[in-house]
């Protein structure tokens, strides 16, 4: 297992040395947090986080310089962490059998996309974009919650986990972030654009 040293070795600039030992420092227990809820053990986890500093390290410091808000770089982290536990987790699924009836009467049915299917796929993808931004504009409490729940798609437990909260009081924060984000969302966009 890697430390921080050794992943320090793959980096040659000065600068994205100092921000690799920052995002280190700062954001490794919560990726393992994250990591954890979805794999259920702590070195499964130890591997997630593993894998995405090794990779950052190798090739993405420039993707993180570029990010200059500190919410962006650790929203990146717990994003590429997730992914990649969900990906160790899906690796040790069994193969599904590829004759399976059900499977490719699915695959037969998505196999092209529609024009308005792409439209309405490119409008979901504007409107997340808006409400993201809601959502980063929020408290810090709420956001969080709100991040970690719906962007990130953790569930309830899985939040409660990566926050260090109890799932009651995630629970409590759902609901009165909702209710802000939704108020944001009116008074950004006009009264019209959200229903109640």
């Amino acid at each position: 297992m890697f430390g921080m040293l050794e992943f320090l070795a793959f980096i040659d600039d000065e600068n994205e040395r100092r921000l690799f030992e920052m995002l280190y420092l700062s954001y490794r227990k919560q990726m393992q947090a994250v990591a954890r809820s979805i794999l259920s053990n702590d070195a499964d986890a130890e591997d997630a986080v593993h894998d995405v500093f090794l990779k950052l390290a190798k090739r993405f410091m420039p993707t993180m310089i570029g990010l200059e808000d500190k919410c962006d770089r650790r929203n990146y982290l717990l994003k590429t962490v997730k992914n990649t536990a969900l990906n160790i987790k899906r690796d040790r699924k069994p193969i599904v059998d590829p004759y399976d009836p059900a499977i490719n009467a699915f695959a037969a049915k998505n196999a092209g996309i529609d024009d308005d299917t792409f439209i309405n796929t490119l409008c979901d993808h504007i409107e997340s974009k808006r409400v993201i931004e809601a959502i980063n504009n929020l408290d810090t409490v709420y956001k969080d919650v709100l991040y970690y729940h719906f962007v990130l798609e953790m569930t309830i437990p899985q939040t409660a986990i990566a926050l260090g909260r109890k799932e009651l009081t995630v629970k409590k924060q759902l609901v009165r972030g909702k209710k802000q984000l939704l108020d944001k969302l009116k008074t950004d966009g006009g009264e019209s654009d959200v229903d109640d």
